[in-house]
């Protein structure tokens, strides 16, 4: 097995399995907030241990495996804000917010939901809620569990393979930037065939024409 996939797998199982098990055991074991903190203790030596293994340097790990599949994304809606500022380059300030984003929408996101989730069954468990029969208590999660499962059964054995055209996915290349605004008008324009002068010659004659309208019916 090659260093990068090891790697993947590493940070794949070090997150997931501590996560899903550290939820139940801080509400009805620890019953404290040290479970948070253990399980973030844990993650510290997973992401060493996942980027030692990966045998990349930081740099390839932290882009391409710890923020692996969120990382792109992050820099392609920073990417949005170019065609607004008229600044086709890359400034410094996308890193970050790739940084940002992707750091919450992988490991952040998943660590507050699942424990909210687990205080939330603990707190139907000591006291169910609204005083209902048990059998509408379990719909109560059974709904979710199934919608869960319709998500997460695709992800590992998806039906068809997605076809994406060249267009669709340049957005996510770091060295794409989106056409600016001037730009756009102008291929739009090109695109339908008509120039500035061909425009303008269009109002002259429509205006001309009204003036024209105004005075016959005098």
């Amino acid at each position: 097995m090659d260093g990068r996939r090891l790697s993947v797998i590493t940070l794949f199982v070090g997150y997931w399995i501590p996560l899903l098990i550290m939820g139940p055991i801080t509400l009805w074991v620890i019953q404290s907030a040290w479970g948070f903190v253990i399980f973030w203790i844990i993650e510290l030596v997973v992401f060493p241990v996942s980027w030692m293994l990966s045998k990349m340097s930081f740099g390839d790990w932290y882009a391409d495996i710890f923020l692996g599949g969120v990382r792109k994304i992050g820099l392609a809606m920073s990417k949005l804000s170019r065609e607004y500022q008229g600044k086709p380059e890359r400034e410094g300030w996308e890193v970050y917010f790739a940084s940002w984003w992707g750091l919450s929408v992988k490991f952040f996101v998943p660590f507050a939901l699942w424990f909210l989730i687990c205080l939330s069954l603990k707190a139907d468990l000591d006291n169910p809620y609204g005083g209902y029969h048990w059998f509408w208590q379990l719909m109560g999660w059974v709904f979710p569990a199934v919608g869960f499962l319709m998500f997460i059964i695709p992800v590992f054995a998806p039906p068809t393979p997605e076809k994406f055209t060249g267009d669709q996915l340049k957005i996510f290349e770091e060295d794409w930037n989106p056409p600016l605004k001037k730009e756009k008008k102008r291929t739009g324009r090109q695109a339908s065939g008509i120039n500035d002068d061909e425009k303008a010659a269009a109002i002259k004659e429509a205006e001309l024409g009204l003036v024209v309208g105004q005075e016959g019916a005098q």
